[in-house]
């Protein structure tokens, strides 16, 4: 899902630059925010055990990460907070 920077904008976006290697999100951890690439690559992979890379995908100008696992940590706070007022 790609959002137009004039929106983004409107709805107080920041454009943060990441430099080459510097790690935006890691496995894991709940993502704070929906990333759109605006300029260069990004690569998606995981790490395993062994040293292992497993890549995802390259993301690359116009393409966006993050959104499904930004909305699914969202909607699992949400359920867990309904539960727990049951």
């Amino acid at each position: 899902m790609v959002i137009s920077e004039k929106f983004l904008d409107a709805a107080g976006a920041e454009i943060k630059e990441y430099y080459h290697g510097e790690l935006i999100f890691s496995e894991g951890s709940a993502p704070l925010y929906y990333y759109q690439v605006v300029r260069g690559k990004v690569k998606l992979s995981n790490l395993h055990k062994d040293g292992k890379e497993f890549l995802q995908n390259i993301m690359s100008e116009g393409q966006a990460f993050g959104d499904a696992l930004l909305l699914i940590t969202s909607l699992t706070q949400w359920m867990q907070s309904l539960w727990s007022t049951a």
